[in-house]
């Protein structure tokens, strides 16, 4: 179950999410929540998740203060401090603390599947940023060069960017390429 403030830093398109452990058998009625029940941090993202349709809208309510978090917070790497959802400064972190930023579909899909202890979704090359997207494509080539079956091939060099990029490859869910 998901909630969201779309009035954040009054930037239009900006949503203050927050995703519940709640679990029903049905999609209504919606179970009542509180703040301690989230599963994650609450995070910044945009509304694409309900027009990509991955989200929809079971129900408004008028959220009350009790509802919501006293303050938000979130570890800013470039201003090496904690913030606000309106970029001010915190003078210490408040639990729970999520990351300021945008969250992509991606972003939220492994967030609740490391919250739920489910294997993540695999990258894909188009994901990668530059510097791992090069690192990729050499440990591609290189695989390949050693007659590696591409299928084969394009599966070990994401394992292999992966764990240049710091993750641990046994969370990702890979696909068994054929021969």
């Amino acid at each position: 179950m998901i909630r969201s403030d779309a009035s954040v830093a009054g930037e239009r398109g900006i949503l203050l999410i927050y995703i519940y452990k709640a679990a029903s058998s049905t999609k209504v009625p919606v179970p009542l929540v509180g703040k301690n029940d989230l599963l994650i941090p609450p995070f910044l993202t945009t509304g694409i998740a309900w027009s990509r349709g991955y989200f929809e809208t079971l129900e408004h309510r008028e959220l009350e203060p009790a509802d919501m978090l006293g303050v938000h917070c979130f570890w800013s790497a470039t201003q090496r401090a904690f913030i606000d959802e309106y970029e001010n400064r915190l003078s210490e972190r408040h639990d729970p603390c999520g990351e300021y930023g945008f969250t992509t579909l991606t972003g939220i899909d492994d967030k609740v599947s490391r919250a739920l202890c489910i294997r993540l979704s695999p990258f894909v090359a188009e994901q990668l940023g530059p510097r791992s997207r090069r690192f990729y494509n050499s440990r591609l080539v290189a695989l390949e060069r050693d007659g590696v079956p591409r299928k084969r091939a394009e599966v070990e060099a994401m394992k292999d960017t992966v764990q240049q990029m710091g993750e641990r490859v046994e969370d990702y869910a890979w696909p068994e390429p054929a021969e």
